[in-house]
């Protein structure tokens, strides 16, 4: 990548991130269970985490804490909280997620 590509991607960056409206923003990282038993037949399996299922348990996450921090309105109309996650590991690594998450309610702080 050269400069130029580099400039073009930092500042596509900076506009979808922007964070002047935010009210509270709080950083967060999440380490999941890297595997989990699942039964088998006779025997437990370990099921390994991998990228697809650790985005799944991300939306998850995101849909459960919107619901309790907006309410209804989360289901209802789909509204979520204001997130920019960044995952890391695999390989060998842990994964896990790096969180930026705006908190708009000032009476749960």
């Amino acid at each position: 990548m050269n400069r130029t590509q580099a400039i073009k991607h930092q500042s596509s960056f900076r506009q979808f991130a922007q964070m002047d409206h935010w009210a509270a923003p709080h950083a967060v990282t999440l380490t999941m269970k890297q595997g989990v038993p699942v039964a088998n037949g006779q025997r437990s399996v370990m099921a390994i985490l991998d990228p697809e299922k650790a985005s799944q348990n991300l939306g998850h996450f995101h849909r459960v804490l919107s619901r309790k921090v907006l309410g209804k309105p989360a289901d209802r109309f789909g509204v979520k909280l204001p997130m920019i996650p960044v995952i890391e590991g695999g390989n060998g690594k842990r994964i896990h997620y790096h969180i930026l998450i705006d908190c708009p309610r000032t009476d749960i702080l």
